[in-house]
């Protein structure tokens, strides 16, 4: 809740979370925010508890809705060993959208996390499933988890834990995404920076999208990192028109 707590004390107009525990999920609800979640983790035994994706915003949705981004089962060395047996969760692939009214514009605003324990092909998917879910006239904010390994060389020691497919070694996955990124019309602020603990080696691993109708006033990744290994994204927008 510390992070939470830091984070609305610079009262922002929208806050996206990955990775919110079951526990702090009714807290969070309790601060005043509109908020719309969808389950990220699902715990498979007692003493294991689901896991969350949120957005709390200021202002009342006008739509809302939870995009399944897909329902394919991975059999990943990770998803079995780590999430399943030793964490007892599974994955849901799952985002959260919302439109909202903004001074006089409609904005959507979607948050999800992009599965480490997959294949580059399926994540790059799930990314290009999520844009099939917004809609190509209104304006969008995409944050979110993507889990981008920008490292060639972190991806070869650890992509047979993480279901990489032969295909998957030789491609570019950061060239892939900023195409993907280009073609729906967004731009990829933090771009060739590190969200990361450290900045070498450099891994861009969270994402703010902004559509093409934005300027940024402000940018800046937290230097606090709250007990996580990754750190806060920071942006102040204006819609141009």
């Amino acid at each position: 809740m510390k992070l939470v707590a830091h984070a609305l004390s610079l009262a922002p107009d929208i806050l996206c979370l990955q990775e919110v525990p079951q526990s702090r999920l009714v807290e969070i609800n309790k601060l005043g925010y509109h908020m719309v979640y969808s389950q990220d983790f699902k715990g498979k035994r007692k003493e294991t508890k689901n896991g969350y994706t949120c957005i709390l915003t200021k202002h009342q949705p006008i739509n809302q809705k939870i995009a399944t981004l897909h329902t394919t089962t991975h059999r990943s060395l990770m998803t079995r060993i780590m999430y399943s047996f030793i964490r007892g969760i599974t994955e849901n692939h799952n985002a959260s959208i919302i439109s909202i009214r903004y001074q006089h514009h409609i904005l959507q605003v979607a948050s999800t996390r992009l599965s480490c324990a997959i294949s580059m092909g399926d994540r790059l998917a799930s990314l290009v499933s999520l844009a099939n879910e917004l809609d190509p006239t209104v304006p969008a904010i995409v944050c979110g988890d993507f889990n981008i390994v920008d490292s060639t060389f972190l991806n070869v020691i650890s992509g047979w834990t993480r279901g990489f497919t032969l295909k998957g070694y030789f491609l570019n996955e950061r060239k892939e995404f900023e195409r993907v990124i280009s073609q729906l019309g967004l731009t990829n602020i933090f771009k060739n920076q590190s969200t990361f603990l450290t900045k070498f080696p450099r891994l861009q691993f969270d994402h703010i999208l902004i559509p093409e109708e934005a300027r940024v006033v402000h940018q800046e990744i937290g230097k606090r990192t709250f007990g996580s290994d990754h750190r806060m994204l920071l942006v102040d927008i204006d819609l141009l028109h």
